[in-house]
């Protein structure tokens, strides 16, 4: 037996994950996971789906991609079964029980030891899976309820210093110029929508505008987290920009409306979720505004700041340009937040 923490808890974890018929009675999971199976085909799993610290997009992935996946409602165990080796920890798959996920466990302290699969295990796992029911669609619409009632309540980061800017899903950045709204064509969205309201027209006005399959593509099927960022017109960030986050679902209104001082160019909305998560971080901290814009002002994102943008925004060059710019951003955060 081996007593793991820290890297070589995780490499252990992957290890397991990597082989053909691995098996995991793990409590609860999230984004990140599945991508850690290498062999879906022939893996057998055992989640939670009762305590909505699963995240059911997670579950639905692994079962389209051939994994066999049960619920049993009173798991807590974190189990991971290999053909050599078993890993016994308090880790999730990439989530814990306060439906954190990815980067956003980081920061918690995980322990774990390394056997060989005992027959005990072997028994106990057997068993475990043959008292865990199966996992239907309605499930899933079930737990989808209960994940995003919890991830409403889990505790948010306090300052940016524990925003995780190496993860691998980073929020979205962009910028808005203060002037008048835009012009919703109320028509159109009635026809899409079925109704038109103010609250639509809030969310159409708080989306974003997308062209393409390039804009689209960058929107996740559960939905982003978006920094926008107050663009003085014709100018870049001053020495402080005023930010705001929005989050925005994937779901589009075609020719939803269009500039004031263009009115003849219908443009596509993805819209502002009517209930989003929890933010990131608190943006109104001056001194991650601070932070960001003198970032931002630096010439090798000028890609960023740039009004004479023709077609898509979010290109997978610009997505690349905005993984940098968190980290340079936290960078900065860290220095002005430790001056005296």
């Amino acid at each position: 037996m081996e007593f793991l923490v820290g890297k070589r808890l995780d490499a252990e974890i992957k290890r397991i994950a990597a082989e053909r018929q691995a098996r995991c009675a793990v409590a609860f999971w999230g984004w990140g996971a599945p991508r850690k199976f290498r062999h879906p085909k022939g893996l057998r799993i055992v989640c939670n789906l009762a305590q909505g610290a699963t995240n059911p997009a997670v579950i639905a992935d692994l079962q389209r991609r051939g994994a066999t996946v049960r619920q049993h409602k009173t798991l807590h165990a974190k189990v991971y079964l290999g053909h050599a080796q078993a890993v016994v920890t308090s880790a999730n798959a990439s989530a814990n029980g306060l439906a954190l996920e990815g980067s956003e466990q980081a920061q918690w302290v995980e322990a774990g030891v390394l056997l060989q699969p005992t027959p005990s295990i072997e028994e106990w796992f057997e068993d475990i899976w043959g008292c865990s029911l199966t996992v239907t669609p309605r499930d899933l619409e079930k737990a989808q309820k209960l994940w995003a009632a919890r991830r409403r309540e889990r505790p948010q980061l306090d300052t940016f210093r524990d925003f995780d800017c190496h993860a691998e899903t980073l929020p979205l950045v962009t910028w808005w110029l203060s002037g008048p709204p835009y012009r919703v064509d109320k028509q159109s969205v009635k026809q899409q929508v079925g109704y038109f309201n103010a609250a639509v027209e809030a969310r159409i006005q708080n989306g974003l505008p997308v062209v393409g399959r390039v804009d689209r593509g960058a929107i996740p099927k559960n939905g982003t987290w978006i920094l926008w960022w107050l663009k003085p017109k014709g100018r870049g960030p001053g020495r402080s920009v005023q930010t705001e986050w929005r989050y925005i679902t994937p779901t589009i209104i075609t020719k939803a409306g269009a500039d004031q001082d263009k009115l003849d160019e219908k443009l596509d909305f993805a819209l502002e979720a009517e209930h989003p998560p929890p933010a990131p971080f608190g943006e109104q901290d001056p001194k991650f505004r601070r932070a960001l814009a003198e970032v931002l002002k630096r010439r090798k994102y000028a890609e960023l700041t740039t009004e004479d943008c023709k077609g898509a925004w979010f290109t997978r060059a610009r997505r690349s340009l905005i993984r940098r710019l968190w980290c340079d951003v936290h960078a900065r955060y860290c220095e002005i937040a430790s001056a005296r």
